[in-house]
């Protein structure tokens, strides 16, 4: 075989595998109660509106077998309040479907010192991992 050959099988490999790959997803707040249904090894971000100033943050409630946490949780605060004291932002959870099966993974937005209270806020999602 001759370099241009192994050039292109090569190249066709690399497209092959990165076809193989399962796109990221990203939920907001939109997507609230809703069902997904993704392939293994697909990356799950979530981005919610949170402001951690006021002492409200979110947590996880609820992790199902078939998600694992895919790095730390993470804030970035409002580019367009970014001088504004208290100002709000953005947390993002990242998660991988590592298990076929379905679940439900729960959120909850709160004060850690004054536990679940009615006003407590929940982003619901039931996953389906294929």
């Amino acid at each position: 075989m001759d370099k241009k050959s192994i050039l292109a099988i090569i190249l066709l490999a690399g497209i092959f595998l990165l076809s193989c790959t399962p796109k990221p997803m990203t939920l907001t707040e939109q997507d609230n109660g809703k069902e997904i249904t993704v392939e293994k090894g697909t990356e799950i971000a979530i981005e919610l509106p949170s402001n951690p100033t006021t002492g409200f943050d979110w947590y996880i409630e609820k992790l199902p077998e078939n998600l694992e946490p895919a790095g730390a949780k993470t804030y970035v605060s409002s580019k367009t309040d970014k001088n504004i004291v208290g100002a709000g932002g953005t947390t993002k959870f990242t998660f991988k479907a590592v298990k076929s099966g379905e679940g439900m993974l729960v959120l909850i937005y709160k004060r850690n010192w004054e536990g679940v209270t009615p006003e407590s806020k929940k982003f619901e999602i039931k996953i389906n991992v294929r």
